[in-house]
């Protein structure tokens, strides 16, 4: 099981790469469990986003999606060459390059979780996903690392602020 890291999201290229060095889909969960083996890739997408931060600032990003959903079909398997066959025609068809990737997996009946991934050891591992402010020295948010201790802000709960 990941520890609490931030890591490098996988690109597009990497996770290519990784399906060109197995055969056998093993999916984890970010609990280390299993996605069910007989999962369906329902849709791989480029996702576009444009945004303000709260600072102001505009940004853009586009993503490559892969949503996996898991019917009641046990019998089906999805083979590593399967799902790079269906990426190569996707890539094709959106112009997709090298965008980092998200997974998209349903976490319980009404929501779908948004997931990094990662490969090591022929498994593929589903990474948690955190938000940050992207305008920190804007909105009064101190920079720190992970040796200085964090300083109340003026606005804590228990200040009269706020």
């Amino acid at each position: 099981m990941l520890l609490n890291k931030i890591l490098e999201p996988m690109r597009l290229n990497e996770f290519t790469s990784a399906l060109n060095q197995t055969e056998r889909m093993e999916i984890r969960k970010p609990d280390g469990l299993a996605v069910p083996a007989h999962f369906h890739i329902t849709e791989i997408g480029k996702t576009t986003r444009t945004s303000i931060d709260c600072g102001g600032h505009p940004h853009s990003h586009i993503k490559a999606t892969v949503q996996l959903f898991a019917a009641n079909d046990i019998d089906h398997r999805l083979s590593a060459s399967k799902v790079l066959a269906i990426i190569n025609k996707t890539k094709a068809e959106l112009g997709l390059q090298d965008e980092e990737l998200e997974v998209e997996y349903q976490i319980d009946e009404d929501t779908i979780g948004v997931y990094g991934l990662e490969y090591s050891g022929g498994v593929f591992q589903l990474t948690r996903k955190h938000t940050d402010c992207l305008a920190k020295s804007e909105c009064g948010i101190p920079e720190v690392s992970s040796s200085q201790p964090v300083k109340n802000s003026c606005c804590s709960p228990e200040a009269a602020c706020c």
